[in-house]
């Protein structure tokens, strides 16, 4: 077994060129590094059924035959497309790594080999009955980040040049799945959920009900009290033949902020600038109490509450006055000079009705009722949604 030389040029294994959408910048996102670390993961599993299918006498491969396929990147160009040269590194022995396996031929005759199947399913051949159902679910990673019109070209030094698409994808997939996993990105309607099980409902485009578990706390809860809202999920799903959703696997959620959210931001940030340290806690305290009131406020407002843009302002004695005008409501959410305390407030100048009450910044629960009934009042109707 020889020793390869340290300043010996790695031979190129593959130059993959992404085309089309993104890559009309001349970047590689690094979205796509998933889907070459699942080429090579492919490329490994086919040349494993390669040898043992030429090897009939052997269950396993040799010890090291994983090990010794390596592949890096080398380059990336630029141009009217993104294109990666994928090569086999070679590494100088290290105390730790002292052996260098044995080069194996079957791990090009599996870059053919799949360059050769995505061909051939490209010009609408059908997947050969022969072809391991194990070895089609490894196609299912491979090209799952490419978007619409985007493309993969792979072209090796043997077999010149494969156009490979989301749609081959699909094809080899759904030639032994019932179901393939791609990416989702796209607009859904909140339906409830279960809180047992962390269970969000959702409907999409097509009315079609589909279920996630939101990754926290917090976003279970803003998804459950939005329900009717609309949510922008983000991740992955299970997709039939069709084309068609049928199941959501890890999706985060983004839930739509109205713009009167940026004029409430906007507000806060204004006074929040103008705070300026007197030599004790108590101005960090009011930032404090500041911030949780602005989070408290946002997290009871949906798309069906628009109170507008509040005024905020400090007061004479040092207290920060948070006020609104709506319809016939005057009302407002008063700190403390010292931060401790809230004060709301709501007078209906109408039928003199009026609400109040104070309450520790420390008391979460007594905050979220004594806002849940303010808001309740200034906006029955995003109570009825």
């Amino acid at each position: 077994m020889t020793t390869p030389k340290e300043d010996s040029a790695p031979p190129l294994f593959l130059r993959a060129r992404f085309a089309g959408g993104r890559f009309d910048t001349h970047t590689l996102p690094l979205d796509l590094l998933p889907d070459l670390a699942s080429y090579r993961r492919l490329i490994v599993e086919v040349a494993r059924h390669l040898f043992k299918t030429t090897h009939g006498d052997r269950i396993r491969v040799p010890k090291g035959f994983e090990q010794s396929f390596q592949l890096a990147i080398a380059s990336v160009q630029g141009g009217n497309s993104s294109t990666a040269e994928l090569v086999e590194p070679v590494f100088a022995p290290r105390a730790t790594q002292a052996q260098l396996f044995t080069k194996h031929p079957e791990f090009e005759q599996a870059r053919e080999f799949v360059a050769d199947l995505i061909r051939r399913v490209a010009r609408g051949e059908r997947v050969p009955e022969s072809f391991p159902p194990a070895l089609v679910g490894l196609f299912n990673p491979f090209g799952q980040n490419l978007q619409g019109d985007e493309f993969l070209e792979l072209e090796s030094p043997a077999s010149g040049v494969v156009r490979y698409t989301d749609g081959v994808r699909r094809a080899i997939v759904l030639s032994a799945e019932q179901l393939i996993e791609s990416s989702v990105d796209g607009e859904f309607i909140l339906n409830g959920g279960v809180s047992d099980t962390g269970t969000i409902h959702v409907r999409d485009s097509n009315g079609r009900s589909l279920d996630f578990q939101p990754a926290s706390q917090f976003e279970f809860d803003e998804a459950y009290r939005r329900a009717k809202g609309r949510v922008r999920l983000a991740g992955s799903g299970l997709y039939d033949e069709t084309g068609a959703l049928r199941r959501l696997l890890a999706v985060s959620a983004h839930f739509e902020r109205p713009a009167f959210h940026l004029e409430i931001r906007s507000s806060f940030d204004d006074i929040r600038r103008s705070l300026t340290s007197d030599g004790t806690d108590r101005v960090s305290r009011l930032q404090s109490s500041l911030q949780s009131l602005q989070e408290h406020i946002e997290s009871y407002s949906d798309s069906n509450l628009d109170l507008g843009r509040p005024y905020v302002y400090v007061l004479e004695a040092g207290e920060i006055s948070v006020e609104w005008s709506k319809d016939t409501w005057e009302a407002n959410i008063e700190i403390s000079s010292t931060g401790a305390e809230y004060t709301i407030h709501a007078l209906d100048t109408a039928t003199k009705r009026t609400i109040w009450s104070k309450v520790n910044v420390g008391d979460r629960s007594a905050i979220g009722k004594g806002l849940s009934s303010f808001f309740a009042t200034l906006a029955p109707e995003s109570r009825e949604a």
